[in-house]
């Protein structure tokens, strides 16, 4: 997942010949990298929880459940490599915040997007917008 990117215009303050003023417009300044630090954080927190969940309830972001394994061992959790390996990482930008959602297990890959011979099991939504969860977590962080 890709960022999720809210832009808001500069805004500039200038006060002259008060200090607490000018400190205060300063601080201004300053408040909306304050905001998304706070939102990257809350963010970080929220979609490793939502993450975990999906992995404990064996489904994929939309909330379909995953297709069973041929092994027949539990959706997505044979030796636990996956679940483990999943790294989610907000970071403030001048432009909002990005999210990025990596996983260490080199196989994640095939499972988020499919083969020819397996049809895909999402760990992450397309879009943060289309999954209602996902949406929820982005919306209620910010």
């Amino acid at each position: 997942m890709n960022g999720l990117p809210v832009k808001y215009p500069p805004s500039v303050f200038t006060f002259t010949d008060d200090p607490f003023l000018e400190r205060l417009a300063e601080r201004l300044e300053g408040a909306p990298d304050g905001v998304h630090e706070l939102v990257a954080r809350d963010l970080e927190e929220s979609l490793k929880k939502v993450i975990d969940e999906q992995f404990q309830s064996a489904t994929d972001p939309y909330g379909q459940p995953y297709q069973p394994p041929l092994a027949g061992n539990r959706p997505m959790q044979r030796t636990g490599a996956l679940r483990a390996g999943m790294r989610v990482r907000a970071e403030s930008s001048s432009d909002g915040v990005e999210v990025s959602v990596t996983s260490q297990a080199p196989y994640a890959r095939y499972l988020q997007s499919g083969t020819s011979r397996m049809a895909p099991r999402l760990i992450v939504p397309g879009s943060a917008f289309l999954a209602p969860k996902w949406r929820g977590v982005a919306t209620e962080a910010y």
